[in-house]
Protein backbone atom coordinates (compact mmCIF):
# COMPACT_ATOMS: atom_id res chain seq x y z
CA UNK A 1 0.00 0.00 0.00
CA UNK A 2 1.28 3.13 -0.81
CA UNK A 3 0.72 7.08 -0.02
CA UNK A 4 -2.41 6.58 -3.53
CA UNK A 5 -4.05 3.92 -1.96
CA UNK A 6 -3.86 5.66 1.36
CA UNK A 7 -6.07 8.14 -0.57
CA UNK A 8 -8.45 5.49 -1.53
CA UNK A 9 -8.39 4.39 1.94
CA UNK A 10 -9.31 7.46 2.95
CA UNK A 11 -12.02 7.97 0.97
CA UNK A 12 -13.82 5.20 2.24
CA UNK A 13 -13.98 5.94 5.58
CA UNK A 14 -15.72 9.98 4.47
CA UNK A 15 -13.00 11.68 4.06
CA UNK A 16 -12.86 14.38 1.10
CA UNK A 17 -10.07 14.75 -1.42
CA UNK A 18 -9.91 17.67 -3.04
CA UNK A 19 -7.95 19.52 -5.69
CA UNK A 20 -6.42 22.83 -5.98
CA UNK A 21 -5.55 25.56 -8.36
CA UNK A 22 -2.76 24.52 -10.40
CA UNK A 23 -0.65 25.27 -13.61
CA UNK A 24 -1.06 23.11 -16.48
CA UNK A 25 2.02 21.22 -17.24
CA UNK A 26 2.52 19.50 -20.45
CA UNK A 27 4.34 15.56 -18.76
CA UNK A 28 1.56 13.18 -19.07
CA UNK A 29 1.17 9.62 -17.32
CA UNK A 30 -0.41 6.71 -19.67
CA UNK A 31 -4.76 6.37 -18.66
CA UNK A 32 -5.04 3.24 -16.73
CA UNK A 33 -7.61 1.53 -18.76
CA UNK A 34 -8.42 1.65 -22.79
CA UNK A 35 -11.95 2.44 -21.77
CA UNK A 36 -12.97 5.61 -19.66
CA UNK A 37 -16.30 6.69 -19.02
CA UNK A 38 -17.87 9.36 -17.42
CA UNK A 39 -21.44 9.44 -16.05
CA UNK A 40 -23.38 12.98 -16.09
CA UNK A 41 -26.27 13.50 -13.63
CA UNK A 42 -28.77 15.54 -13.83
CA UNK A 43 -30.22 15.65 -10.88
CA UNK A 44 -34.36 16.81 -10.50
CA UNK A 45 -35.55 14.97 -13.32
CA UNK A 46 -35.39 16.75 -16.46
CA UNK A 47 -37.57 17.69 -19.48
CA UNK A 48 -36.30 15.63 -22.29
CA UNK A 49 -39.22 17.26 -24.53
CA UNK A 50 -37.24 20.65 -24.12
CA UNK A 51 -34.33 18.95 -25.32
CA UNK A 52 -34.01 15.73 -27.31
CA UNK A 53 -37.33 14.31 -27.36
CA UNK A 54 -39.51 17.41 -28.61
CA UNK A 55 -43.13 17.21 -28.83
CA UNK A 56 -44.20 20.87 -30.07
CA UNK A 57 -47.83 22.51 -29.91
CA UNK A 58 -49.66 19.72 -31.87
CA UNK A 59 -52.65 18.40 -30.16
CA UNK A 60 -52.79 15.34 -28.43
CA UNK A 61 -54.99 11.81 -29.68
CA UNK A 62 -55.78 11.91 -25.40
CA UNK A 63 -57.49 15.62 -25.35
CA UNK A 64 -55.28 17.12 -22.52
CA UNK A 65 -53.62 19.57 -25.16
CA UNK A 66 -50.46 19.79 -25.98
CA UNK A 67 -46.77 19.07 -24.41
CA UNK A 68 -44.84 22.30 -25.42
CA UNK A 69 -45.30 25.63 -26.27
CA UNK A 70 -42.73 25.80 -29.08
CA UNK A 71 -44.60 24.90 -32.56
CA UNK A 72 -44.52 21.58 -34.23
CA UNK A 73 -42.49 22.75 -37.71
CA UNK A 74 -39.48 24.98 -35.01
CA UNK A 75 -38.23 21.07 -34.13
CA UNK A 76 -35.25 20.60 -35.42
CA UNK A 77 -34.11 17.20 -37.66
CA UNK A 78 -30.07 16.90 -37.53
CA UNK A 79 -28.96 16.49 -41.04
CA UNK A 80 -28.32 13.08 -42.05
CA UNK A 81 -29.57 11.55 -38.96
CA UNK A 82 -32.58 10.28 -36.84
CA UNK A 83 -32.07 12.77 -34.12
CA UNK A 84 -34.41 15.81 -33.45
CA UNK A 85 -34.43 18.22 -31.04
CA UNK A 86 -36.15 21.09 -29.26
CA UNK A 87 -35.91 25.10 -30.57
CA UNK A 88 -33.76 26.86 -28.68
CA UNK A 89 -34.37 30.05 -28.11
CA UNK A 90 -37.95 30.12 -29.25
CA UNK A 91 -40.93 32.44 -29.30
CA UNK A 92 -41.71 31.42 -26.19
CA UNK A 93 -38.26 32.54 -24.54
CA UNK A 94 -37.71 35.60 -25.36
CA UNK A 95 -34.62 37.40 -24.18
CA UNK A 96 -35.57 39.26 -21.62
CA UNK A 97 -37.18 36.20 -20.23
CA UNK A 98 -33.54 34.22 -20.06
CA UNK A 99 -30.86 34.22 -17.80
CA UNK A 100 -27.98 36.62 -18.17
CA UNK A 101 -25.51 34.11 -17.68
CA UNK A 102 -26.46 31.48 -20.50
CA UNK A 103 -23.56 29.50 -22.22
CA UNK A 104 -22.37 30.67 -26.04
CA UNK A 105 -22.62 26.71 -26.54
CA UNK A 106 -26.69 26.57 -28.36
CA UNK A 107 -28.44 23.67 -28.93
CA UNK A 108 -27.87 24.23 -32.68
CA UNK A 109 -24.33 23.94 -31.99
CA UNK A 110 -24.02 21.23 -29.66
CA UNK A 111 -26.01 18.71 -32.09
CA UNK A 112 -23.95 19.55 -34.69
CA UNK A 113 -21.18 19.37 -33.12
CA UNK A 114 -21.42 16.19 -31.59
CA UNK A 115 -24.54 14.43 -33.82
CA UNK A 116 -22.50 11.98 -35.84
CA UNK A 117 -21.31 10.28 -32.46
CA UNK A 118 -24.29 11.07 -30.28
CA UNK A 119 -26.66 8.24 -29.30
CA UNK A 120 -30.21 9.20 -27.94
CA UNK A 121 -32.23 6.86 -25.84
CA UNK A 122 -35.77 8.02 -24.97
CA UNK A 123 -38.63 6.81 -23.62
CA UNK A 124 -37.25 5.05 -20.52
CA UNK A 125 -39.65 4.59 -17.88
CA UNK A 126 -37.95 4.88 -14.62
CA UNK A 127 -41.38 3.20 -12.70
CA UNK A 128 -41.19 6.17 -9.94
CA UNK A 129 -41.86 10.07 -9.11
CA UNK A 130 -39.22 9.73 -6.52
CA UNK A 131 -35.95 11.26 -6.67
CA UNK A 132 -33.49 8.90 -5.04
CA UNK A 133 -35.33 6.34 -6.48
CA UNK A 134 -35.29 7.55 -10.04
CA UNK A 135 -31.33 8.46 -9.58
CA UNK A 136 -30.52 4.88 -8.24
CA UNK A 137 -32.35 3.50 -11.38
CA UNK A 138 -30.64 5.09 -13.94
CA UNK A 139 -27.45 4.79 -12.67
CA UNK A 140 -27.56 1.05 -11.23
CA UNK A 141 -30.26 -0.55 -12.78
CA UNK A 142 -32.04 -1.77 -9.81
CA UNK A 143 -34.95 0.68 -8.48
CA UNK A 144 -35.33 -0.97 -4.53
CA UNK A 145 -32.46 0.26 -2.02
CA UNK A 146 -30.70 -2.83 -2.28
CA UNK A 147 -27.15 -1.81 -2.16
CA UNK A 148 -26.41 -1.88 -5.62
CA UNK A 149 -23.43 -0.57 -6.85
CA UNK A 150 -23.00 2.02 -9.60
CA UNK A 151 -22.06 1.27 -13.16
CA UNK A 152 -19.16 3.41 -12.44
CA UNK A 153 -18.40 1.62 -9.49
CA UNK A 154 -18.70 -1.73 -11.12
CA UNK A 155 -16.52 -0.95 -13.72
CA UNK A 156 -14.07 0.68 -11.74
CA UNK A 157 -14.07 -2.65 -9.44
CA UNK A 158 -13.76 -5.02 -12.67
CA UNK A 159 -11.10 -2.96 -14.42
CA UNK A 160 -8.94 -1.01 -12.50
CA UNK A 161 -9.73 -2.23 -8.31
CA UNK A 162 -6.23 -0.93 -6.63
CA UNK A 163 -6.05 2.31 -8.00
CA UNK A 164 -5.81 5.34 -5.58
CA UNK A 165 -8.80 7.14 -7.83
CA UNK A 166 -10.28 4.37 -9.56
CA UNK A 167 -13.77 6.01 -9.17
CA UNK A 168 -13.84 9.73 -8.60
CA UNK A 169 -17.27 11.00 -7.61
CA UNK A 170 -18.63 14.66 -7.47
CA UNK A 171 -21.95 13.36 -6.34
CA UNK A 172 -24.91 11.45 -7.69
CA UNK A 173 -25.96 7.78 -7.51
CA UNK A 174 -22.04 6.62 -6.21
CA UNK A 175 -22.69 3.68 -3.98
CA UNK A 176 -20.14 1.06 -4.43
CA UNK A 177 -20.69 -2.32 -2.69
CA UNK A 178 -17.20 -2.02 -1.24
CA UNK A 179 -16.20 -3.23 -4.99
CA UNK A 180 -13.77 0.78 -4.68
CA UNK A 181 -13.73 2.81 -2.42
CA UNK A 182 -15.24 6.27 -4.04
CA UNK A 183 -12.88 9.37 -4.33
CA UNK A 184 -15.43 12.55 -3.65
CA UNK A 185 -13.93 15.25 -5.14
CA UNK A 186 -14.67 18.43 -2.44
CA UNK A 187 -13.26 21.53 -4.18
CA UNK A 188 -9.97 22.98 -5.28
CA UNK A 189 -8.17 23.71 -1.78
CA UNK A 190 -5.78 20.74 -0.44
CA UNK A 191 -4.60 18.54 -3.66
CA UNK A 192 -1.07 20.32 -4.03
CA UNK A 193 -0.54 19.72 -0.06
CA UNK A 194 -0.79 16.13 -0.47
CA UNK A 195 1.10 15.84 -3.16
CA UNK A 196 4.62 18.08 -2.24
CA UNK A 197 4.39 17.67 1.63
CA UNK A 198 7.45 19.04 1.67
CA UNK A 199 6.61 22.64 -0.05
CA UNK A 200 5.43 25.81 2.10
CA UNK A 201 4.09 27.50 -1.35
CA UNK A 202 2.54 23.92 -3.04
CA UNK A 203 2.86 26.04 -6.50
CA UNK A 204 6.97 26.23 -5.81
CA UNK A 205 9.64 23.85 -6.07
CA UNK A 206 11.95 26.62 -4.35
CA UNK A 207 9.86 26.77 -1.33
CA UNK A 208 10.18 24.35 1.11
CA UNK A 209 10.38 23.38 4.64
CA UNK A 210 13.00 21.60 4.87
CA UNK A 211 15.93 20.72 2.80
CA UNK A 212 16.19 17.86 0.45
CA UNK A 213 19.02 16.22 2.60
CA UNK A 214 17.07 17.09 6.19
CA UNK A 215 13.98 15.78 4.15
CA UNK A 216 15.55 12.37 3.66
CA UNK A 217 16.68 11.99 7.13
CA UNK A 218 13.30 12.57 8.76
CA UNK A 219 12.03 9.94 6.34
CA UNK A 220 14.40 7.86 7.18
CA UNK A 221 14.17 8.21 10.83
CA UNK A 222 10.33 7.28 10.77
CA UNK A 223 10.60 4.56 8.70
CA UNK A 224 13.47 3.15 11.52
CA UNK A 225 10.88 4.11 14.21
CA UNK A 226 8.00 2.49 12.93
CA UNK A 227 10.10 -0.87 11.65
CA UNK A 228 11.13 -0.80 15.36
CA UNK A 229 6.85 -0.84 16.11
CA UNK A 230 5.95 -3.63 14.26
CA UNK A 231 8.77 -5.89 14.95
CA UNK A 232 7.69 -5.49 18.54
CA UNK A 233 4.34 -6.50 17.56
CA UNK A 234 3.02 -10.58 18.00
CA UNK A 235 -0.38 -10.08 16.50
CA UNK A 236 -0.40 -10.75 12.71
CA UNK A 237 -3.35 -7.86 12.11
CA UNK A 238 -1.71 -5.30 14.13
CA UNK A 239 1.41 -5.88 12.25
CA UNK A 240 -0.19 -6.08 8.70
CA UNK A 241 -1.69 -2.45 9.52
CA UNK A 242 1.05 -0.97 11.00
CA UNK A 243 2.75 -1.71 7.38
CA UNK A 244 0.13 -0.08 5.94
CA UNK A 245 0.57 2.66 7.73
CA UNK A 246 4.52 2.79 7.38
CA UNK A 247 3.97 2.56 3.05
CA UNK A 248 1.44 5.45 3.62
CA UNK A 249 4.21 7.43 5.22
CA UNK A 250 7.01 7.01 3.39
CA UNK A 251 5.66 5.52 -0.41
CA UNK A 252 5.74 7.10 -3.52
CA UNK A 253 3.58 10.16 -4.02
CA UNK A 254 2.26 10.42 -7.22
CA UNK A 255 0.04 12.95 -7.16
CA UNK A 256 1.46 15.33 -8.40
CA UNK A 257 1.18 13.93 -11.51
CA UNK A 258 -2.83 15.00 -11.90
CA UNK A 259 -1.39 18.28 -10.05
CA UNK A 260 0.57 18.40 -13.63
CA UNK A 261 -2.58 18.11 -15.57
CA UNK A 262 -4.70 20.52 -14.22
CA UNK A 263 -5.71 23.75 -16.22
CA UNK A 264 -3.71 26.75 -16.30
CA UNK A 265 -5.47 28.97 -13.83
CA UNK A 266 -7.40 26.64 -11.49
CA UNK A 267 -10.24 24.63 -11.92
CA UNK A 268 -13.44 26.61 -13.45
CA UNK A 269 -16.50 26.25 -11.08
CA UNK A 270 -19.37 23.94 -10.81
CA UNK A 271 -19.49 21.00 -13.73
CA UNK A 272 -17.25 22.70 -15.75
CA UNK A 273 -14.63 21.83 -12.59
CA UNK A 274 -15.62 18.34 -12.54
CA UNK A 275 -15.35 17.61 -15.79
CA UNK A 276 -11.31 19.27 -15.42
CA UNK A 277 -10.76 17.19 -12.61
CA UNK A 278 -11.97 14.12 -13.84
CA UNK A 279 -10.21 14.50 -17.15
CA UNK A 280 -6.73 15.00 -15.13
CA UNK A 281 -7.46 12.10 -12.95
CA UNK A 282 -7.92 9.88 -16.23
CA UNK A 283 -4.93 11.77 -17.93
CA UNK A 284 -2.76 10.65 -14.73
CA UNK A 285 -3.64 7.38 -14.67
CA UNK A 286 -4.96 7.54 -11.41
CA UNK A 287 -9.05 6.74 -12.37
CA UNK A 288 -10.74 4.84 -14.85
CA UNK A 289 -14.50 6.42 -14.01
CA UNK A 290 -15.87 9.35 -12.97
CA UNK A 291 -19.55 10.99 -11.42
CA UNK A 292 -20.52 14.46 -12.86
CA UNK A 293 -23.19 16.63 -11.13
CA UNK A 294 -24.77 19.37 -13.40
CA UNK A 295 -25.69 22.64 -11.56
CA UNK A 296 -29.10 22.47 -10.22
CA UNK A 297 -32.14 23.75 -11.78
CA UNK A 298 -33.98 20.73 -13.19
CA UNK A 299 -36.72 19.99 -10.42
CA UNK A 300 -38.91 22.77 -11.84
CA UNK A 301 -42.48 23.81 -10.20
CA UNK A 302 -43.06 26.98 -11.80
CA UNK A 303 -41.89 28.62 -14.77
CA UNK A 304 -40.91 25.80 -16.29
CA UNK A 305 -40.20 26.41 -19.32
CA UNK A 306 -37.82 28.85 -18.91
CA UNK A 307 -35.93 27.12 -16.02
CA UNK A 308 -35.97 24.32 -18.02
CA UNK A 309 -34.00 25.64 -21.08
CA UNK A 310 -31.61 27.13 -18.71
CA UNK A 311 -30.78 24.22 -16.82
CA UNK A 312 -30.42 22.21 -20.01
CA UNK A 313 -27.90 24.66 -21.70
CA UNK A 314 -26.41 24.89 -18.81
CA UNK A 315 -25.84 20.25 -18.91
CA UNK A 316 -24.95 20.76 -22.36
CA UNK A 317 -22.50 23.68 -21.85
CA UNK A 318 -20.92 21.86 -19.24
CA UNK A 319 -20.96 18.07 -21.26
CA UNK A 320 -19.30 19.98 -24.01
CA UNK A 321 -16.30 21.71 -21.52
CA UNK A 322 -16.10 17.96 -20.62
CA UNK A 323 -15.49 16.92 -24.19
CA UNK A 324 -13.06 19.68 -24.87
CA UNK A 325 -10.82 18.21 -21.71
CA UNK A 326 -10.82 15.14 -23.01
CA UNK A 327 -10.06 16.01 -25.88
CA UNK A 328 -7.28 18.22 -24.74
CA UNK A 329 -5.76 15.42 -22.38
CA UNK A 330 -5.78 13.10 -25.77
CA UNK A 331 -8.23 10.70 -24.07
CA UNK A 332 -11.68 11.57 -25.91
CA UNK A 333 -11.19 8.72 -28.42
CA UNK A 334 -11.26 6.39 -25.32
CA UNK A 335 -13.95 7.77 -23.16
CA UNK A 336 -17.41 7.66 -23.11
CA UNK A 337 -19.74 9.54 -21.44
CA UNK A 338 -23.00 9.00 -20.36
CA UNK A 339 -26.01 11.62 -19.59
CA UNK A 340 -28.67 11.20 -17.31
CA UNK A 341 -31.48 12.17 -15.12
CA UNK A 342 -33.51 11.04 -11.75
CA UNK A 343 -36.69 10.49 -14.88
CA UNK A 344 -38.32 12.77 -17.62
CA UNK A 345 -40.41 15.87 -16.33
CA UNK A 346 -42.65 18.02 -18.75
CA UNK A 347 -45.42 20.26 -18.51
CA UNK A 348 -48.71 19.68 -20.37
CA UNK A 349 -50.49 22.80 -21.17
CA UNK A 350 -54.12 22.80 -20.34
Amino acid sequence: MNRRDFLKLAASTGMLVTAPAALYRTTQAAPASDQLFVFVHAGGGWDPTSLCDPKGNAERADGRGPVNHYFTNQIVQLAGSPIRYAPFPDATLTTSTLRTDMPLISFDDFFTKYGSELLVINGIDTQTNSHSSGTRFVWSGILDDMGQPAFAALYAGVSAPTLPMSFLSNGGYDVTASLVAPTRAGGASGFQDLAFPNRISPESSDSTFLTDADYQLIRQAKAARLQRLIDSQTLPQVKSKMSQLQVVSLGDNNLDTLVQQLPEGGLSSGMKGQAEMAAAAFSAGLAVTANLTADSGFDTHGDHDRNQTNALSRLIDGVDHLMNELERQGLLDITTVLVGSDFGVTSILA
